[in-house]
């Protein structure tokens, strides 16, 4: 079972669809290291949602995790 990503709004753009990175490949690396890979700047500021629970850019995939990217909005 691989790991879903499952982008919101804008953040579409980086991701391709579908997008199902292997467990094999992903499996213990951060979500950091997800939305690096992806090419997202780092200046966009991401809610990341981890099987439905708000997780850390440090949290460590696992198999059959589904990681959902959503864009903060901010303004002034």
């Amino acid at each position: 079972m691989d790991i879903q990503v499952i982008p919101a709004g804008f953040v579409k753009r980086y991701v391709p669809e579908p997008l199902s990175p292997s467990s094999a490949e992903w499996g213990g690396k951060a979500v950091a290291a997800l939305i690096l890979s992806l090419g997202i700047p780092s200046t966009i500021s991401l809610s990341v949602l981890v099987n439905g629970e708000k997780q850390g850019n440090d949290y460590a995939l696992r198999e059959g995790d589904s990681v959902k990217l959503i864009p903060l909005m901010t303004g002034g």
